[in-house]
């Protein structure tokens, strides 16, 4: 079964039954979810903010960059393993394949000068 992105829906089983799912998005997709995981991030930060550095908690971080990493460990395991980074990889490739399928230079439809 295929369900649009942003499509709720809603599954009955008459039967016990094994669910296989895979969730994925295109390219039209990777906005909406770049959209939903800055708001993620951003709540996630939020909600550790009195852990950040200097923020004069005795359990605070020491560094930045602890704080950061541990922020983007809570994001990817609410998100099904993905944080931005991962959005911007997968961003990355549709990229590099669009450019391949298109001999390797310029914008698809527009000749290189």
């Amino acid at each position: 079964m295929f369900v649009p992105a942003g499509w709720h829906h809603q599954v009955h089983n008459l039967n016990d039954c094994i669910s296989i799912n895979h969730n994925w998005t295109s390219g039209v997709g990777i906005s909406h979810i770049w959209r939903f995981l800055t708001a993620r991030a951003r709540a996630v930060r939020a909600e550790l903010d009195d852990l950040a550095p200097n923020s004069g908690s005795e359990l605070a971080f020491k560094t930045e960059d602890e704080f950061q990493a541990q922020c983007a460990l809570l994001l990817r395991a609410e998100n099904s393993n993905m944080d931005l980074t991962e959005v911007l990889r997968m961003a990355a490739g549709a990229v590099r394949r669009a450019l391949e399928r298109n001999g390797g230079g310029g914008a698809p439809g527009r000749a290189d000068e």
